[in-house]
């Protein structure tokens, strides 16, 4: 065996090596890190954050050196390395960033692990985002590359069609599995939506509405049979809209109206939002979890039932007309990184999430305001009452009232309300006088946004006539 020429206690105690060590850590971030984007190879980078040092560690032992004076030699240099990986990003972030005039919490400057210990501790993130802005006004750093914006200008800009804007990292979030929503691709986006849109025409949401009916009717049965006795009616609302969306995008319910409780496959669903509340606000960590099984092992439990419902729902056919009939003959995704099954997946759940909790929430805050103000009521049965209980969509578009009531229960409690993650382009954007660098993520703060005087007159009050 091999041996070392020169004593390891002089590696240890000399400053050369470690200096050299800090040095490369700090070239390490302004030669690699600095650039592009990283979270999705978290895991990678911490594989070989544990992997070389043991790698190391042995090869110094096999070449003679002491494992205690190998171990010590190796966290020595490993902790200088990350000592000088993470002093540059930190005087990078908080000095040198194009961000850096922005206002907002010191710890966001450096990680975005603060924000995640935020919402760790409120499941209600964007109360904690509304308080930022009360505080700093309506530009907001809140993250080392992000920005939340509370601007009369900032819809149309960021969110409108002919915005220059992408989607943000947080799309990333579910490694292996795509969709319409999640991909980060304009041109396999505007691919999908085309067989999504054949799904949301007026004569698709037609033959759709016989089988919504039977669930409408189960539901006000259901309600009716507990006439005199406490309801939680957010709860009914939830079983009702899992069930019609089960049945839109699965071909079968989930039968939760008939039995009155919940549905396993749910209940982890909901888990996944309340995880992707917390946790996704750092995206990196979300890329880092899914790669450990003890803490993703739900997420896989509920994307094989997911799968086993798809593979039930291929098996029927399309002779049933619902949304995923039109998904089913969408085009090939070749080239997208995804096989077409992963995009099936992905839209399949999709379908769920989008359709479901986010009617339920809306339908519980409208009825919250409805029993509030009772003189809503009467306006809205006077409204009904031509149509004598014969409902269809095109027959309750065309209710003024009804419409203006569900759009002002949409502004006061949007249903995603912390808002939707954008990047601007490299050219940046222009809100005002305030330019926004490229590359940066941004989000607009519905809830907040929604409530802000500069873009509503009485904005914190429920007035549908405003519609």
């Amino acid at each position: 065996m091999s041996r070392l020429s020169f004593p390891v206690s002089d590696l240890i105690e000399g400053p050369g090596l470690l200096a050299a060590s800090f040095v490369l850590g700090v070239l390490l971030h302004l030669g690699y890190f600095i650039h592009g984007e990283h979270h999705m190879l978290a895991y990678r980078y911490f594989q070989a954050l544990l992997a070389l040092p043991v790698v190391a560690t042995l090869a110094l032992v096999r070449h003679g050196v002491q494992p205690v004076a190998a171990l010590g030699l190796v966290a020595a240099l490993t902790g200088t390395l990350l000592l000088g990986l993470f002093t540059s990003m930190a005087v990078y972030r908080g000095f040198f960033h194009p961000l850096g005039s922005f206002p907002g919490p010191l710890l966001a400057k450096y990680s975005k692990l603060w924000h995640l210990w935020i919402a760790s501790r409120s499941v209600r993130n964007f109360e904690e985002i509304d308080k930022l802005h009360r505080e700093y006004g309506p530009f907001v750093r809140i993250g080392p590359n992000e920005l939340s914006i509370v601007h009369p200008d900032a819809m149309k800009v960021v969110h409108g069609s002919a915005s220059k804007c992408s989607k943000g990292t947080w799309y990333d979030s579910t490694p292996g599995l795509t969709s319409m929503h999640s991909t980060r691709s304009r041109y396999f986006h505007d691919l999908r939506r085309r067989s999504w849109a054949k799904g949301f025409t007026a004569q698709a949401l037609r033959d759709y509405e016989s089988r919504v009916k039977l669930f409408t009717q189960c539901l006000t049965q259901q309600i009716a049979a507990r006439t005199g006795q406490p309801l939680n009616v957010a709860q009914w609302f939830n079983y009702y809209s899992f069930d019609v969306m089960g049945d839109l995008a699965y071909g079968k319910s989930f039968d939760m109206l008939e039995t009155g409780g919940g549905h396993w496959a749910i209940d982890l669903l909901n888990d996944g939002i309340y995880y992707m509340g917390t946790v996704g606000q750092a995206i990196w960590a979300v890329i880092l979890f899914t790669h450990v099984p003890i803490l993703n092992r739900n997420f896989r439990r509920f994307l094989a039932f997911c799968e086993k419902m798809i593979d039930d729902r291929i098996a029927m056919g399309t002779k049933s007309q619902d949304i995923s009939t039109w998904i089913l003959n969408s085009p090939s995704m070749a080239g997208s990184g995804y096989t077409d099954k992963a995009w099936l997946l992905g839209d399949s759940r999709l379908i769920i999430v989008a359709g479901s909790d986010t009617t339920a929430a809306t339908l519980t805050h409208l009825f919250y305001h409805l029993v509030k103000e009772p003189a809503h009521i009467e306006t809205l049965r006077q409204e009904l009452a031509p149509l004598k209980g014969e409902f269809n969509f095109t027959s309750l578009q065309k209710l003024p009232f009804l419409n203006a009531l569900i759009n002002e229960t949409l502004r006061l409690h949007p249903p995603v309300p912390s808002g939707t993650q954008r990047m601007t382009p490299p050219e940046g954007i222009q809100l005002g006088n305030t330019y926004i660098p490229g590359g940066v993520n941004i989000i607009i703060p519905f809830y907040t946004m929604f409530r802000a005087e500069s873009c509503f007159e009485r904005p914190t009050e429920f007035l549908p006539d405003r519609w």
